[in-house]
């Protein structure tokens, strides 16, 4: 059974809609790193998505189609949603990820980031004199 939901209120109507999932599929034709793909990961949703914008990112190979491939997107749909060993390696795949885009390791990213940046700009500063 699928179920499209459309357009959802932010808040705790997605969180339980979420909950409620078995597999969570992203179909974009452009996208940039997606916050409602990361929110289910982050909930041990499995999930298909397109190799498309940041999604690459996030999602093994297997769980990747091309854009506008309704076939190939239909046939993963298929493939994954009726594996519950597979269902259930993903999820705990995908918990693992969303915790890498956590508040506090992207600060820690970006941090280590600057402080790089820094000390290169100092190291030239520092030849050039």
């Amino acid at each position: 059974r699928i179920v499209f939901h459309g357009q959802v209120e932010q808040g705790q109507l997605v969180r339980s809609i979420l909950c409620r999932a078995d597999l969570f599929v992203l179909p974009s034709l452009t996208e940039g790193l997606p916050r409602a793909l990361l929110e289910a990961m982050a909930l041990g949703l499995p999930a298909i998505g397109s190799e498309t914008g940041g999604i690459p990112e996030l999602l093994p190979p297997e769980c990747l189609v091309r854009p506008g491939d309704v076939r190939n997107l239909a046939d993963n749909i298929d493939c994954i949603g009726h594996n519950p060993a597979t269902l259930a390696k993903l999820s705990a795949d995908n918990i693992k990820t969303a915790g890498l885009y956590k508040a506090e390791s992207l600060r820690r990213k970006r941090h280590e980031f600057w402080t790089g940046i820094r000390r290169q700009q100092e190291s030239f500063a520092a030849d050039t004199r």
